[in-house]
C-alpha cells in the first residue's frame, strides 16, 4: 500500500506555517458574501489559484535545490512565498463563509488543503526524503533537468484536472449540459469526478493533453538517458508517467473531497481499482485533507474519530468552560467541530461562529490581557461577566494583527471574567489562545 506521507505527518507541519498563509495585508477588507451558486464557484476557482500559486513554488524550489541556489527543497517550499499568501488572502476576501446547500463553503478549508496537499505530492514523487533525492546539475545536469521539468509538468496535469472540475462545477451549476444539471453534493461527485472505476470526465481532452500527452513526452525527452528510479525514488519500479499521473488523481479527489464535501472513493479513482493504491482514513497517516488519522496524531492525541476528524474540545460550551488557574496560561486546540450554542452572545466586534469557552478569576487587582497570536483561522476574542447565557460584554477584538485577536481589560481581586473565542464566521481551525495577568 502506498503511503502518500511520511510519518512527520502534514499537520504537524501546517500547525508552524498556517498563520502566514491567512493574514490579510494592513486595509485589505472583506468582500460582501456572495449567493450560492457564485459562491461555490468562487471558492474552487480560488482554491485552485491557490494550488496553483503553491505547484509554481514547489517546481521552482525544486529547481533552485538541483542547482544549489537553496540548501532544501522542504526549506524552499515551507513557509509558503509571497504569492502563495496573496492567493491565500483573496480567497477570503471573496466573503464566502457561511453554509451553502452544497459545494465548498469555507475559504480556510481550501487555503488549508491547496497547500497541504501539494506537500503529499513531492514526497510520494522523490521519497521520504525530498532532499537526498534532489540531483546537483553541476554533477548530472540531464538528471536536475528532469526533475524539474517533470514536477514542473506534473504540477500542470494537476491544474488541467482542478480546472476541468471546476469548469463542469460552473456549467452544471447553470444548469448547462455537459455536464447537466447539478443540484447535489451527489450530482457534483458523479458528473464532475466520475463514478466507480470511471475516470473524471474529461470532454474536450484538457487532461488527456496535460496528464498524458505532455507528460508522457516529457519524461521521452528530458528523461531518456537519466536513472527514473534513482530521480524519482517514490515510483521505482514502476512506469513513472503512470505513477505521478495516480498519485495525482489521488490527491485531486482527496483535495475536493474535502473542499466540496464529496464522498468520491479515491481509491477506485486513481486507477480503477480496489487496491488500497489511494490511501485514505484509517491507515493511521494523516492525508492534507484529514484533521488527524491515527491514535497519536498530533491534532488531537489520542482522540482521532473514525471519520479522521478531532471530536469538539470539552469547552465547546460555556458551561464547560475551561478553568484558567495559572500564568501565563495557553492553551492549543482544534476548533473545527465546535458548535454554536442558541444562547451564544451576539459581540459587538462580530463573530457568531463556532466558540470555545474559558473562565478566569482575577488574583489579584490588575489588567488580564489575552491573544490568538498564532491561530490558523479568523478568531474573534471577548471578555464577558456574567453567567451563561446572561451576559456582560466587557472587551471584544477582531483583527488585531491580520486574523488574529487580542483584548486586554482591568479586574478587581477575585472577580471572574469568561473568555469566548469565535470564529468570524468560518468553520475554525487551531486555536492557540495566550492569557496573561499583570498586577
Amino acid at each position: 500500500m502506498r503511503r502518500l506521507v511520511p510519518v512527520r505527518s502534514l499537520v504537524s507541519l501546517t500547525a508552524g506555517v498556517l498563520l502566514a498563509l491567512f493574514l490579510l495585508a494592513p486595509g485589505q477588507t472583506r468582500a460582501k458574501g456572495l449567493p450560492f451558486p457564485e459562491c461555490a464557484i468562487e471558492l474552487n476557482k480560488g482554491f485552485a489559484s491557490v494550488a496553483k500559486a503553491q505547484d509554481k513554488q514547489n517546481a521552482k524550489c525544486v529547481k533552485d535545490a538541483g542547482r544549489g541556489k537553496v540548501g532544501s527543497v522542504e526549506g524552499c517550499i515551507s513557509p509558503p512565498n509571497a504569492r502563495v499568501t496573496s492567493a491565500q488572502a483573496k480567497n477570503f476576501r471573496s466573503g464566502c463563509y457561511a453554509r451553502r446547500p452544497f459545494g465548498a463553503t469555507d475559504p480556510a478549508i481550501g487555503n488549508r488543503v491547496a497547500v497541504d496537499k501539494e506537500w503529499a505530492l513531492i514526497y510520494p514523487v522523490f521519497g521520504s526524503d525530498p532532499d537526498a533525492a534532489i540531483i546537483d546539475a553541476d554533477a548530472d545536469g540531464a538528471g536536475a533537468k528532469c526533475q524539474a521539468d517533470i514536477i514542473k509538468q506534473v504540477s500542470k496535469c494537476r491544474d488541467a484536472k482542478l480546472k476541468v472540475f471546476n469548469k463542469c462545477m460552473k456549467k452544471g451549476l447553470k444548469g448547462k449540459s455537459p455536464p447537466g444539471l447539478i443540484d447535489s453534493a451527489e450530482d457534483l461527485r458523479d458528473l464532475c469526478l466520475g463514478t466507480g472505476t470511471n475516470p473524471q470526465p474529461d470532454p474536450k481532452g484538457k487532461i488527456q493533453k496535460a496528464c498524458v500527452t505532455k507528460l508522457g513526452g516529457k519524461i521521452g525527452d528530458k528523461c531518456a538517458t537519466v536513472d527514473k528510479d534513482a530521480a524519482f525514488p517514490g515510483c521505482a519500479g514502476q512506469d513513472l508517467a503512470t505513477c505521478v499521473d495516480q498519485l495525482v488523481e489521488c490527491l485531486v479527489c482527496g483535495a475536493l473531497n474535502a473542499v466540496d464535501d464529496l464522498s468520491r472513493d479515491c481509491d477506485l479513482f486513481d486507477d480503477g481499482l480496489p487496491n488500497g493504491s489511494c490511501d485514505e482514513c484509517g491507515n493511521g497517516v494523516p492525508e492534507p485533507w484529514e484533521e488527524c488519522d491515527g491514535t497519536d496524531d498530533s491534532a488531537c492525541p489520542g482522540a482521532c474519530q473514525s471519520d479522521c476528524t478531532c471530536p469538539p474540545p470539552p469547552n465547546d460550551e460555556c458551561t464547560a468552560a475551561t478553568v484558567i488557574s495559572a500564568f501565563p496560561f495557553t492553551d492549543n486546540t482544534y476548533t473545527t467541530k465546535t458548535t454554536v450554542a442558541v444562547d451564544d452572545p451576539l459581540l459587538s466586534c462580530g463573530g457568531h461562529g463556532r466558540s470555545v469557552w474559558y473562565t478566569v478569576t482575577a488574583p489579584g487587582n490588575g489588567t488580564i490581557t489575552a491573544d490568538t497570536f498564532g491561530s490558523s483561522y479568523d478568531t474573534v476574542l471577548a471578555a464577558l461577566t456574567g453567567t451563561c447565557g446572561t451576559f456582560t460584554e466587557v472587551a471584544c477584538n477582531d483583527d488585531f494583527s491580520g486574523l488574529q485577536s487580542l483584548i486586554s481589560f482591568a479586574v478587581t481581586a477575585g472577580q471572574t471574567v469568561l473568555l469566548e473565542v469565535t470564529s468570524l464566521s468560518g468553520s475554525g481551525g487551531n486555536l492557540i489562545l495566550n492569557v496573561v495577568f499583570a498586577p
